[in-house]
């Protein structure tokens, strides 16, 4: 997934797709917000 959001997207053809910068920043927020949530489940055990 990361390895996706690096690779070149089509932005030279004009392809309308979001740019990669943004997939790599929401993956991650999501990843942090993940490893946050399993903290917070060991915190309480």
């Amino acid at each position: 997934m990361v390895f996706l959001a690096f690779a070149p997207g089509p932005t030279e053809t004009g392809g309308g797709s979001p740019p990669a910068i943004l997939i790599a920043l929401i993956a991650v927020i999501f990843v942090v917000c993940l490893i946050g949530s399993i903290a917070n489940i060991w915190r309480r055990r």
